[in-house]
């Protein structure tokens, strides 16, 4: 099944808008609906440390302390992470 990544037009009770796959057949309805679809972005971090952060911080405006916090803030905004040590 073909899915695809879209977003309410609504935030949910948490001010969070929210990410969902969604079945390609349900599109036109979500479309109708006010949805939005999602670009997938990617970044990879298994450069050096310092590059990786400084990647991060354009991406985000934040710095992250360690490897393993830039990776879930990275996820939480909705990137795929590439990350060598992952293989």
């Amino acid at each position: 099944m073909a899915m695809k990544r879209m977003r309410p037009p609504q935030p949910n009770r948490k001010g969070v808008y929210e990410v969902h796959d969604v079945i390609a057949r349900h599109v036109p309805r979500r479309l109708s609906q006010g949805w939005t679809f999602i670009e997938q972005k990617s970044i990879d971090i298994s450069g050096p440390w310092m590059a990786a952060r400084a990647a991060v911080k354009d991406e985000l405006g934040k710095l992250p302390r360690s490897k393993s916090e830039a990776i879930e803030m990275l996820r939480e905004a909705g990137y795929e992470v590439i990350d060598g040590s992952d293989r």
